[in-house]
């Protein structure tokens, strides 16, 4: 589980989304599950499941269950384990009760964690979280934050990463973080290390006459 922090502008969801291959680089490549994002996109995307900080896709006179349904069938899940995912996927993110309401009456932090049921849907080994419990109640912000660390990391062995503005979200569950700062990763190692380097940064004051 790797955390990716940085302030807005730094270049977090840009480099996201060009993971994801919605983006296309400027300049080199980058391997995701063994696949090359330039030369085998098709299969970059087989192999992750996305959540960005947008809202699209959704259709919102359709029930949780029906979206879900839809997606399962692009995803091309077996028909006989299409209802079972579903299920397992909305109990992980904590959607049960809301299966069969319309997701246009969901309150934002319950479409974040529709967001999060779909890119689970189709089982992918790697997930691309951009800020993952944004709009997300504290106690449903530290649910999820211990289901993908316990569950889909530890039990199921996936690879998780979690961009962030929080320090403290990212030393309570990543492995290793790094700070983004234009497009730069500025520093990388455990969430102790990267927090020793902010904190050892001194600062000189100067007051000027007046």
């Amino acid at each position: 589980l790797f955390g990716l922090l940085g302030p807005n502008g730094a270049g977090k969801t840009t480099l996201i989304k060009t993971l994801c291959t919605l983006l296309w680089p400027n300049a080199g490549t980058a391997m995701i599950n063994g696949y090359d994002i330039r030369r085998e996109p098709k299969k970059v995307r087989a192999s992750i499941g996305t959540v960005l900080d947008i809202q699209m896709g959704w259709y919102g006179r359709l029930s949780c269950r029906q979206n879900l349904l839809f997606y399962a069938q692009l995803y091309e899940i077996p028909p006989s384990r299409i209802g079972k995912r579903i299920w397992e996927t909305l109990e992980l993110v904590g959607l049960t009760e809301k299966a069969d309401d319309w997701q246009q009456k969901l309150s934002s932090g319950m479409q974040r964690k529709l967001d999060m049921a779909r890119a689970l849907l189709p089982d992918p080994p790697i997930l691309l979280l951009d800020e993952p419990t944004l709009q997300l109640d504290p106690q449903s912000a530290r649910d999820l934050r211990r289901n993908i660390k316990e569950e889909l990391c530890h039990k199921q062995g996936k690879t998780v990463l979690w961009t962030t503005h929080n320090i403290n979200e990212a030393e309570e569950i990543c492995d290793r973080v790094a700070i983004m700062h234009k497009g730069k990763i500025v520093a990388i190692g455990s969430p102790a290390e990267v927090k020793a380097l902010i904190k050892s940064v001194s600062y000189t004051h100067l007051t000027l006459p007046t």
